[in-house]
């Protein structure tokens, strides 16, 4: 109980951080919002050296992700980190599926992307292209995570399918824009649930 507390205090004190433009104090608290979320995750002693190094590296770019966009505005740099730590995150899960992969998943969830996408298209700014790329890799990443949970529906799977979905849904809240301001401008909703996502990741593969 704890752990988590410290987790989501601390991402909670780098997004004010960030909002009160303290770069410095932002960087250090979401660092170590992930740093705890990594502790966790190679104390794990059954875990397998594959699956823990995915994890891991996932973590590192996640953190470098969130703290490119929100802290120092670099979005290059974020969204190549994203792609990144989805990649490392989408092997984990794909390492753990076992047997044939049926397609209706992958198909309803790319299906729902598609005319989501379709939808927000005139909502979305100048980051058209990386939005998309970045959305495609964390819709593929719910796919993995959606068959691990398929093969074995469990409360810890679970809870990495809806860590997972969570993904890109962050990427398409990161794209809109409203009329009055971009919602990346005040961004603890989108960076709250971008860290439960990678928290629900770790929490899935935690005995």
């Amino acid at each position: 109980m704890w752990f988590w507390s410290t987790v989501a205090l601390s991402g909670f004190l780098g997004s004010e951080a960030a909002l009160g433009r303290k770069p410095v104090q932002a960087a250090l608290f979401k660092a170590l919002a992930f740093a705890c979320l990594l502790f966790a995750a190679v104390t794990v002693e059954s875990l397998p050296s594959l699956l823990l190094f995915a994890i891991s590296a996932g973590l590192v770019f996640g953190a470098v992700a969130d703290i490119a966009f929100f802290v120092r505005r670099r979005l290059k740099l974020s969204y190549l980190a994203f792609i990144v730590s989805q990649l490392f995150y989408s092997s984990a899960f794909w390492f753990q599926v076992e047997g044939p992969i049926l397609l209706w998943l992958p198909a309803l969830l790319f299906a729902i992307a598609i005319v989501s996408f379709l939808l927000l298209l005139p909502r979305i700014d100048s980051t058209l292209f990386p939005t998309a790329i970045t959305g495609f890799v964390a819709v593929q990443l719910a796919c993995a995570a959606g068959e691990v949970w398929r093969v074995s529906p469990n409360c810890a799977d679970l809870l990495g399918f809806l860590g997972c979905l969570l993904m890109p849904i962050t990427v398409t809240l990161l794209s809109l824009r409203s009329q009055k301001a971009s919602i990346w401008q005040d961004h603890r909703l989108v960076s709250s649930l971008f860290l439960m996502a990678n928290a629900f990741i770790v929490a899935s593969v935690l005995n």
